[in-house]
């Protein structure tokens, strides 16, 4: 969710369709009520808690780790086109 929350609002290059990201958010945000003791990581915790999928526009998505990991992904996609 981080990094294709960052390819699509900071970098403009969303590599999934919009329907697809809803899907997975759906679908993190059932994990979560489901596993609530899992979710506790120690790393973007506090941001996910509580989070309802509607939007990745609040993610830490300005973080080193996660700009590095969607640059990663966006080379790779596009070497694959």
């Amino acid at each position: 969710m981080l990094v294709h929350s960052r390819l699509y609002y900071i970098d403009d290059e969303p590599i999934i369709d919009d329907d697809t990201w809803q899907r997975w958010a759906n679908e993190l945000v059932e994990l979560q009520r489901e596993n609530p003791f899992d979710c506790n990581i120690d790393f973007f915790d506090k941001e996910f808690l509580d989070w309802s999928g509607d939007t990745g526009f609040h993610l830490p998505l300005h973080d080193k780790n996660v700009k590095k990991k969607a640059l990663q992904i966006l080379s790779i996609h596009k070497e694959k086109k």
